[in-house]
């Protein structure tokens, strides 16, 4: 879909393959397997036939693969927690004006312009007056949109997944289609459209690197020059987003399953009224 412009459709899709990511593995169909056997003639079941013994020996590689992924995990979270106690200093530090349906955070900084959930922090000294109502008209889209919570979900599953290779470039995705979004849902941008295509040249390399934020500068310029003068796909376009529902199936079927053993009721009235134990 990342060559569609269903950017409002494309976060919806890729919100729910996280939460599908997370739920899923959770829900599963249970198979039952039936064992023949008769208890009630002379070949009795033992329950002894049902131990399985185990390799007493204790292998180092969990031990050390738990250390390693826990390290991993430990990083992000202070380097997550650092961020925000970053964008944290820039909103108590800065000086805040009610703009619409938002609040600008006006810092003395040198820093580049991004929102963070309700709050668009920015320097006015680095840009000029055009300029400046170009940028808060993209960052004002990302505010009301609350993109914020998308990229938060999304480091949280990078917590959880960060050794997966996929999550990283999901992580990429889900960015970059925010700031096509962004760069689209906006009348103000659409009337300067060429301006605002000389400003995005203008500066292509943020002055930070902090994950957790909407940057209006960032590496991606080129395709969201691209994605901005691409004609509109036609609708029909969106049901690619439906063919992911037959792998989900197969991979449902595959791996979410759980194997429940059973005996037939082949049991002799000798026995009726007595407690059989197996022991598994």
């Amino acid at each position: 879909m990342k060559k569609e412009t269903f950017f409002e459709s494309n976060r919806w899709f890729l919100i729910t393959g996280l939460l599908a990511s997370l739920f899923l593995p959770l829900t599963y169909y249970t198979k039952t397997v039936f064992l023949n056997a008769d208890l009630g003639t002379g070949s009795a079941v033992k329950p002894e036939e049902f131990i399985i013994r185990f390799n007493d020996t204790i292998s180092p590689w969990p031990i050390l693969l738990l250390s390693i992924y826990t390290l991993g995990t430990t990083f992000l979270m202070v380097r997550l927690a650092l961020e925000i106690y970053q964008v944290r200093g820039y909103i108590k530090n800065g000086e805040k004006s009610k703009g619409q349906n938002n609040i600008h955070i006006q810092s003395s900084r040198d820093i580049q312009p991004f929102s963070f959930f309700n709050f668009i922090i920015y320097n006015p000294q680095n840009h000029s007056t055009k300029e400046l109502e170009l940028i808060l008209a993209h960052e004002q889209v990302h505010a009301r949109q609350r993109h914020s919570i998308d990229i938060l979900l999304m480091e949280f599953i990078l917590l959880l997944q960060w050794f997966n290779p996929f999550v990283w470039l999901y992580k990429r995705a889900i960015k970059q289609n925010l700031e096509f979004l962004a760069d689209t849902q906006n009348e103000v941008l659409k009337e300067n459209k060429k301006q605002y295509q000389y400003l995005l040249l203008k500066q292509s390399i943020g002055k930070h690197n902090l994950s957790i934020i909407n940057p209006f500068f960032n590496s991606l310029i080129k395709k969201r020059i691209v994605m901005i003068n691409q004609i509109p796909s036609q609708r029909i376009k969106a049901f690619k987003a439906f063919l992911i529902l037959p792998f989900l199936a197969l991979f449902f079927v595959s791996f979410n399953v759980k194997t429940e053993y059973r005996l037939t009721n082949q049991i002799s009235e000798k026995v009726t009224g007595k407690k059989i134990e197996l022991v598994i």
